[in-house]
């Protein structure tokens, strides 16, 4: 099983400081895979930035590269 984790940081969002911005996308992810005691394959979601637009996603998958 692998986590998947994809951030396109080419956006206004990550003119400033793009550690900050992307350090808070990944928070507010570990905060949402903590609520789960069993990932499941597929489980997944979208990120998005501080400005609401989509920048990734995480997804678990079988893949074992």
């Amino acid at each position: 099983m692998k986590a998947i984790i994809t951030v396109n940081m080419d956006n206004a969002a990550f003119t400033e400081n793009k550690g900050s911005e992307l350090a808070r996308i990944l928070s507010l992810l570990a905060g949402y895979v903590s609520n789960y005691e069993d990932l499941a394959v597929s489980e997944g979601c979208k990120l998005r930035d501080i400005n609401g637009n989509i920048v990734g996603s995480y997804r678990v998958t079988e893949e074992d590269d």
